[in-house]
């Protein structure tokens, strides 16, 4: 019997856009009704901030003509028009925050989702600064405990773990600006990258219930600490893999670039003996430095116990370096306990778990993540 038309899966494009502090990439894709992952049509991207260090405003000033451009890119390809545009927004752009809202009351009470969203309201409310962009509940307890579905329940006590991400109102509104000169009058929502990094590790690879992600491409290392399956807390601090090239181009008379082709050729085995000496003496010197900096760093930013799980995103075009960081027994080791890490990365070959990919479309492993979450969002 032939299907109706009414019973045959639906398709719709939707612009995604990943700014972070080195880069906006922007791409448009399909996504379908049923549960088929989605599908890349287009990229575009804009490396920015890479050269050197950048003063905050010339900074911003880059980054939204970046996002400007790569728009327009997006937009001269006129066969695929997007009805909405999703913008996932890394630090320095967006700040994460993970809050606990608790309602306690003698008498019993019905839980319901307005009286939840009530609690969720009130709670952000109370954030001093900042626009909100994404709010999400990350776990429900009722009298102590966590509930899965906790609606239409009687309790005493309501705990609820919320993660918020926040920006500038002067960011959100310059980003929507920048993105009206291609695609004006679309829905447009926002998100934290470094939450969607957090699904995608917690909910697709089932990696652990309690880890460390960290992506370390860009100005930032940008950290996330999970415990339970919760997001537990962020933090970010300037030993991104772009400090890091400059550094080591500055002590070598070389261009970042140079630097990050040296060292993938390095772990690819293509140097001369001569050259392959020279990469490893000059990674040596400076891993030992990093690798202590990187974590005194989250030392002094958490005050929680970290887990024996560390996920890393580690892709192109950083992926060798960050690899030749990570992979490395000094990093593995670092730990108060004496226990090793487990360290684990995430490069290209994740891509096919996330999505699918028209010929001549690059999207990075982050960007098709990103889409990935949308595509949950969808259904």
């Amino acid at each position: 019997m032939a299907q109706s038309s009414k019973d045959l899966p639906t398709k719709k494009c939707i612009a995604i856009f990943n700014i972070n502090s080195f880069l906006v990439e922007g791409s448009l894709q399909y996504f379908y009704s049923d549960n088929r992952p989605p599908e890349v049509l287009a990229t575009a991207k804009i490396f920015f901030a890479k050269k050197s260090a950048l003063e905050l405003e010339t900074f911003f000033k880059t980054m939204t003509t970046a996002v400007k451009d790569v728009a327009a890119e997006l937009h001269t390809n006129g066969r695929f028009v997007p009805s909405e545009i999703h913008v996932f927004l890394s630090s320095p752009w967006l700040e994460t925050q993970t809050r606990v809202a608790t309602v306690e009351k003698n008498i019993p009470f019905f839980v319901t989702s307005a009286f939840v969203e009530d609690i969720v309201q009130k709670e952000l409310s109370r954030i001093p600064s900042g626009e909100i962009v994404e709010s999400q509940i990350m776990n429900i307890e009722l009298n102590g405990y966590t509930v899965e579905k906790p609606f239409g329940k009687k309790a005493r006590s309501i705990s609820l773990s919320l993660f918020v991400g926040i920006s500038e109102a002067e960011i959100i509104n310059v980003i929507r600006q920048a993105l009206a000169h291609s695609y004006n009058e679309r829905e447009l929502a926002f998100h934290s990258a470094l939450f969607s990094n957090f699904l995608a590790v917690r909910d697709v690879h089932k990696i652990a219930d309690s880890f460390i992600f960290a992506d370390l491409g860009g100005e930032l290392a940008n950290v996330l600490l999970a415990e339970d399956g919760n997001f537990l807390e962020s933090m970010s601090f300037p030993l991104g893999t772009h400090s890091l090239l400059r550094t080591l181009a500055s002590a070598l008379n070389k261009t970042p670039e140079e630097i990050e082709s040296l060292v993938k050729l390095y772990y690819e085995g293509a140097l001369e003996q001569g050259a392959r000496a020279k990469v490893e003496h000059m990674l040596g010197n400076v891993r030992s430095e990093w690798t202590k900096n990187f974590w005194h760093s989250i030392d002094a930013l958490t005050k929680h116990s970290l887990p024996k799980t560390f996920v890393i995103m580690a892709e192109q075009p950083h992926g060798a370096l960050i690899e030749s960081l990570v992979s490395h027994p000094q990093f593995r080791d670092y730990s108060l306990s004496g226990n090793p890490f487990n360290v684990i990365l995430l490069d290209e070959d994740d891509r096919p778990t996330f999505g699918r990919i028209r010929s001549q479309t690059t999207p990075s492993l982050s960007h098709l993540i990103h889409s990935f979450i949308i595509s949950r969002l969808n259904h």
